[in-house]
Formats: C-alpha cells, sequence, structure tokens
C-alpha cells in the first residue's frame, strides 16, 4: 500500500490547491473527503503503474462502493490506464 497523503484548503488569502510529490511508481487514488459519496475522486499514474495495479483497482472499488452518485467513475478511469 502506498503512502496516504492528506490536505486540506483552508481560507488563507490566495490558497487554492495543494502539492504532492509522489518518489514512488503506481496508481494512486484520492478521494474529497467530504465530497467522496458524490464520486468526487481520481487518479494519478506515476511512471509504471503494473507495480500495484491490481491493489490500486481493488481498493478502488471498495471506496467506489459508497457512491451515493458517481457510481463506476473509479471503475471508468482504472479502464484508461494502459
Amino acid at each position: 500500500m502506498r503512502s496516504p497523503w492528506e490536505g486540506k484548503l483552508t481560507k488563507e488569502a490566495g490558497e487554492v490547491s495543494i502539492s504532492v510529490k509522489f518518489e514512488t511508481e503506481g496508481v494512486y487514488g484520492y478521494k474529497c473527503t467530504p465530497h467522496e459519496m458524490f464520486g468526487m475522486v481520481g487518479l494519478v499514474v506515476v511512471g509504471d503503474p503494473s507495480s500495484n495495479l491490481g491493489e490500486a483497482t481493488s481498493e478502488g472499488k471498495k471506496i467506489e462502493g459508497k457512491f451515493a452518485a458517481g457510481k463506476g467513475r473509479f471503475s471508468e478511469y482504472f479502464s484508461q490506464i494502459k
């Protein structure tokens, strides 16, 4: 399992994003915690996705099962990985 990251947007003037540095190849799924149930998720592929694609796909399916809307979103994203 890859190390998780966490970020938050604050009300600081001008703050609109976070930065994450990936040092290990693989597939990283992410979700917006307050909007996860609506399917607000995404994937980042770093280098060769084969190093953890099976594990990442399995974890994505677990998360996707909790969606109230946007079902199939993670599955669609994983299907696009070559």
